[in-house]
């Protein structure tokens, strides 16, 4: 299981690798705290190339992000505002957690 810092880590990485591959700078990222977990809102200046995932491709040329986004975020989505497309992801920082690596079971 990943902890909720290594699935914050992933989304962002996979959102903002998308918006600079595949959208038109500039390209924004932000994150926030929201006391659960964090909110991560990703935009580019490409309102009309809406976020898909990659379908009936080989895994070994990429494409899997979107996916992997939706398996370990508590909720995602994308909207269009002010020419820009916008994409979040929400990841609960209390979900999924690590058991302590110093807690043995009897």
């Amino acid at each position: 299981m990943q902890s909720g810092v290594e699935r914050l880590l992933l989304c962002c990485e996979e959102l903002a690798s998308n918006a600079l591959r595949h959208g038109r700078p500039p390209a924004r990222v932000q994150v926030v705290s929201n006391g659960r977990g964090w909110l991560i809102e990703v935009s580019d200046a490409d309102p009309d190339s809406p976020p898909v995932p990659a379908a009936d491709r080989d895994p070994a040329h990429g494409g899997l992000g979107l996916y992997m986004v939706a398996r370990v975020s508590a909720a995602h989505g994308w909207w269009v505002a002010d020419d820009r497309k916008n994409v979040w992801a929400q990841i609960d920082g209390m979900h999924a957690e690590e058991p302590d690596a110093g807690a043995r079971s009897a």
